[in-house]
């Protein structure tokens, strides 16, 4: 019983503590790790084969097209986990081109003059 006395076990025993704390907070912290998959995703990854090789992907060939996008998205929440897209120009840059061809696209659907906008806040 004398080590319970003793500092250096405090300080193990407070260490232990604190990493047991903390690894509780990370484990919330952690995103979901399922990797979703969307219908028109694979759709997408046919109609992309049939233009490509004029021909309907056999079953193992969209197998291996649906595992290499699984593959990418899990590669893509890993950089995302690890914060890669942060200061970086040329992510910077795509997002800011991608971003404005979705505003354009908006911009055409939605066409709003100074008389609509006026009557809007009028209400």
């Amino acid at each position: 019983m004398k080590f319970i006395k003793d500092p250096l076990f405090h300080f193990f025993f407070a260490a232990f503590i604190f990493y047991a704390i903390f690894s509780i907070f990370e484990r919330n912290k952690q995103p979901n790790a399922e990797i979703i998959i969307l219908e028109s995703e694979i759709e997408h990854l046919r109609s992309f084969w049939i233009q490509k090789y004029d021909k309907e992907p056999t079953i193992s060939e969209f197998e291996a097209l649906v595992k290499k996008l699984t593959l990418d998205k899990k590669i893509f929440k890993e950089a995302l986990l690890r914060n890669l897209h942060l200061n970086d120009e040329e992510i910077f840059r795509l997002l800011v081109k991608k971003a404005k061809s979705d505003f354009k696209k908006i911009d055409f659907k939605m066409r709003i003059d100074k008389k609509t906008l006026k009557e809007y806040y009028k209400k």
